[in-house]
């Protein structure tokens, strides 16, 4: 079954008066009774993104769609407690990019180390990367650069190595990746960490690549203005 867009965003936002109710019957929330509408609100906006990815990446087939967000739920019922934005107790930490001390900021790099020392990192927005630790326990990143979801364990934590627009330029320009296809953007994907990018490639994406966020753009201008003070 095919539908148009705005038949498949009307799915998406008629979903959100259900959220509640799953989250509740998927174990997803444990309310703070100082911020309770907050983490509902956080919750709602987060899922309804997420769909309307899905559709995004559907072209209208709602059984694409279904199969996705089943697999999602699937994932958060199979992976034992759940809370959104921290708590105790363990289970998965979902936290949108500018979750970071309450400030609006962007996540350059979504990564963890796990206690046997293997970095997970996800790349782009449904890169779910998982991985059982030398401990015997299962982590996750999740997200790209849109969020951060992880996998909690109290007793065995993982060290949060991800970066934010507004760590040090050092810092950041060892962590952000920028993925391309080549020149003639028919090549493999690849990942290129921003020291090791040519500055010619810099300057082509300022001029060409419009829809990069201005967080990301600043990224690249800072980039260059480090370059040119030391060389």
């Amino acid at each position: 079954m095919r539908l148009n867009n705005l038949e498949m965003r009307g799915i998406g936002y008629s979903m959100r008066d259900r959220i509640l109710e799953l989250a509740k019957e998927a174990g997803l929330i444990t309310y703070d009774s100082d911020n309770k509408m907050l983490q509902v609100e956080q919750f709602a906006k987060l899922l309804v993104d997420e769909v309307e990815s899905y559709i995004e990446e559907s072209e209208g087939d709602i059984d694409f769609v279904r199969f996705l967000i089943d697999r999602r739920l699937k994932e958060k019922k199979s992976a034992g407690q759940k809370q959104i934005s921290g708590g105790k107790g363990g289970g998965i930490v979902f936290e949108g990019s500018g979750g970071k001390g309450g400030n609006v900021l962007k996540i350059l790099a979504n990564r963890i180390m796990t206690p046997d020392g293997t970095i997970l990192e996800s790349m782009h927005r449904h890169d779910y990367k998982t991985y059982i630790d030398k401990n015997g326990l299962e982590y996750m990143v999740d997200g790209g650069l849109e969020y951060t979801r992880r996998i909690v364990h109290d007793d065995a934590p993982y060290i949060e190595m991800s970066v934010y627009n507004d760590d040090d330029h050092l810092t950041i320009r060892e962590a952000f990746k920028w993925g391309t296809r080549g020149v003639d953007g028919k090549q493999p994907l690849t990942y290129l960490v921003l020291k090791d990018m040519a500055t010619d490639h810099i300057e082509a994406i300022l001029e060409t690549q419009t829809h990069i966020t201005e967080e990301i753009r600043q990224v690249f201008i800072d980039e260059l203005e480090y370059r040119y003070e030391n060389t």
